[in-house]
């Protein structure tokens, strides 16, 4: 049986530091309004302080299936209202955690496609440092049959990917890192 690509390329990440800046400059935060999201906005927005990162909230709206039964200029029409109401919730979102979160460097984005696909490719777009996802466990036949955005993003993304539990809290590092990623393969 052939070993998963996370087995094949191992990585060893080894934590050293001079000082803040040199860390990460730039932390990518997915979110899609479910509470595990917004908890790991939280979490993103916490590091981000701690690091003096910059972070990213960045949406994805998957357009939904149009069927023929209803006339194409409603369902446009709709779109673009959906498409709206969106975007003003992500850029409430980033708003939110500046004034939660004093001297927050934030910015709030909305891409429209698979969300998966969408991540991955803004994520070697901006050269993220890290990627912060919210995690909620579904149920082990449901990541069978259908997968999951996280372990596919993991497995997809080029960059760390942190999977925040629902219910973690950020509090704090207690000395700044830099991470380095080390391969076994020449």
């Amino acid at each position: 049986m052939p070993a998963s690509p996370l087995i094949r390329n191992r990585y060893l990440y080894v934590f050293v530091c001079s000082s803040k800046n040199e860390i990460m400059k730039l932390i990518l935060c997915a979110v899609d309004f479910s509470p595990a999201s917004i908890n790991s906005a939280r979490y993103a927005a916490g590091l981000s302080i701690a690091l003096e990162a910059k972070i990213i909230l960045v949406h994805v709206y998957e357009p939904p299936v149009m069927y023929m039964d209803v006339p194409m200029t409603d369902l446009r029409d709709a779109d673009g209202l959906l498409l709206e109401a969106v975007e003003k919730k992500v850029q409430s979102l980033g708003i939110k955690l500046m004034k939660e979160f004093k001297g927050l460097r934030c910015e709030a984005r909305l891409l429209k496609g698979i969300a998966a696909e969408q991540i991955v490719g803004i994520c070697g777009k901006q050269n993220a440092d890290l990627l912060v996802i919210g995690s909620t466990g579904g149920s082990r036949l449901i990541r069978m049959l259908m997968g999951s955005t996280s372990s596919r993003l993991i497995r997809e993304t080029n960059c760390p990917v942190l999977c925040v539990p629902g219910k973690a809290e950020f509090n704090d590092i207690l000395q700044p890192i830099f991470m380095k990623t080390i391969s076994s393969q020449p």
